[in-house]
């Protein structure tokens, strides 16, 4: 999984300086992610990363409909695809299991 860095470090002059923690997150801004869930169903969905929020130790993410996510909610297109192909395979195969009348 390939994650991205987040966060800053803030100089005003030599003896004035603000550390800020940086943190490693697995989707970026303006990364276009799919959503597990549907994905589990057959749908290939895709949602567009605008914000990215730490709440305590969790980050969740606002897309462009501002709907917040979390991190285990969303999957990258290729982790996205073969969860929808499994799905439409395992119904075929219900389908091609049942007797016919």
């Amino acid at each position: 999984m390939l994650y991205t860095a987040t966060g800053s470090v803030k100089l005003k002059s030599c003896s004035d300086f603000k550390v800020v923690q940086l943190y490693s997150v697995p989707f970026g801004l303006n990364s276009v992610v799919y959503i597990k869930q549907k994905a589990m169903k057959g749908i290939m969905e895709k949602i567009a990363i605008k914000r990215i929020n730490m709440v305590g130790n969790v980050f969740n993410y606002c897309d462009s409909t501002n709907r917040v996510w979390l991190e285990h909610e969303l999957v990258w297109q290729a982790d996205a695809l073969p969860l929808a192909i499994a799905y439409w395979e395992d119904l075929e195969r219900k389908i091609l299991a049942q007797p016919c009348i």
